[in-house]
């Protein structure tokens, strides 16, 4: 599973097992929304991104360990994707 597919997978499990974030995520000025040049499902996938990141931050994680945390199997995969993160980041930045 790639960085991509993870992130789909834990914003799926994040709404299936929160009703209550995609009722606010579904709340929709139309004339607002469309004053900005969005469509309504531009919009929605918008906020659904805003109310996972707030999610994260109200457990004091960051949104990648909120991944790792909704979509590892496994204590062995989280642990390997925290690496895999942490190679990612050394390398972006120049460090090996």
């Amino acid at each position: 599973m790639d960085t991509a597919e993870r992130y789909e997978a834990a914003r799926a499990r994040f709404f299936n097992d929160n009703p209550w974030a995609v009722a606010r995520s579904e709340q929709v000025d139309t004339a607002i929304v469309e004053a900005c040049g969005m469509t309504v499902e531009e919009h929605r996938e918008q906020q659904r991104k805003q109310i996972f990141a707030e999610a994260a931050q109200s457990l004091g994680i960051d949104v990648h360990e909120f991944v790792i945390r909704l979509a590892a199997s496994s204590q062995q995969q989280a642990h390997e994707w925290r690496i895999e993160n942490q190679k990612s980041l050394a390398a972006a930045v120049g460090i090996d």
